[in-house]
């Protein structure tokens, strides 16, 4: 926002349930709201899937020690 690549905030007041990417919207007035919200989720996919694959290979390690 301070660099001018999405606008402030309106002032809406948006429910905690609506989704992300229209909740993006309402509350900026703009598209360029839901494109952050769309990085966002995108990077936290890419920080969240190491821990993910990893769990994935140790609980494949242990089926495979239990067989």
């Amino acid at each position: 926002m301070n660099l001018g690549l999405v606008p402030l905030c309106n002032g809406t007041v948006i429910p905690w349930t609506m989704p992300p990417i229209i909740s993006g919207f309402l509350a900026t007035g703009s598209i360029a709201g839901s494109m952050l919200q769309v990085i966002n989720i995108i990077l936290d996919i890419l920080i969240y899937l190491p821990f993910i694959v990893a769990l994935n290979k140790r609980q494949l390690i242990e089926e495979d020690k239990a067989e």
